[in-house]
Order: structure tokens, then C-alpha cells, then sequence
């Protein structure tokens, strides 16, 4: 339990950060908000990220692990929809409701921010 709530806790420092650095992802400067989508971060990446992961290793392989980069902006704009779905104000590139090419280069963006931000704090806090 205490492992989830440190993800968590980095999770939301990776978003924070990654909402100042992109302003185009936003979760409305809300604590709350903040919160809530760090815990479905945290549950997206446990358990449906290695799923998606597992289903695409030959696509993955064949990619170089490049692939892993789509995935990534991919499941954050799952977040961003779950959020969304739970009434809480998080966006990527205007998604939700706006689904675009520009929303999509701003989640790979934004996907890429946050495994670096994570990757850091990680290192920094452990569990």
C-alpha cells in the first residue's frame, strides 16, 4: 500500500511538472484534480500498461521499442478521458472532447515528460 501511494505521490509531481512544461496539458491547477488522475495514472500503469505492452511485443520488437512512445501517449490520453468520464478537469491538447493530430503529438510530448520526471523523482524517493 505504501509503494501505490508513493507512486501516486510521484505520479502527481510528473504531471505537475509536465503541465508547467507543456501548457497545453492542464488539470486546471485543482489539488484534487491533481490527485485523482495521479491515482488513475497509477492504475492505468498497473494494469493496463502491461497488458498493452505484453500484446504488443512483436510490434514493439519490429520497432525497435519506438512503438512504446505511442503506447505511452496512448494511454495518457486514456487518463485524460477517465478523468474526464469522473468529472475531473484534466487535458491533453484539448482532449477530451477534441481529438486531433495536434493532440496526439502533445501526448507523445507529454508522455515522454513524464517517464523522464518519474525516472528522476524515482530515483531521488524510493520505496
Amino acid at each position: 500500500m505504501l509503494g501505490f501511494i508513493i507512486s501516486a505521490v510521484v505520479a502527481a509531481i510528473a504531471i505537475a511538472v509536465t503541465a508547467i512544461v507543456l501548457p497545453s496539458i492542464s488539470y486546471g491547477n485543482d489539488y484534487q484534480t491533481l490527485a485523482v488522475v495521479a491515482v488513475i495514472f497509477g492504475l492505468v500503469n498497473g494494469f493496463v500498461k502491461p497488458v498493452v505492452m505484453l500484446l504488443s511485443l512483436p510490434v514493439r520488437m519490429a520497432t525497435l521499442g519506438a512503438i512504446g512512445f505511442v503506447i505511452n501517449a496512448a494511454l495518457l490520453l486514456g487518463v485524460a478521458w477517465l478523468a474526464d468520464q469522473l468529472d475531473y478537469s484534466f487535458t491533453v491538447g484539448g482532449f477530451p472532447p477534441d481529438l486531433t493530430a495536434e493532440t496526439f503529438g502533445v501526448a507523445i510530448v507529454g508522455a515522454v515528460i513524464i517517464s523522464i520526471v518519474t525516472a528522476v523523482v524515482g530515483q531521488v524517493v524510493r520505496d
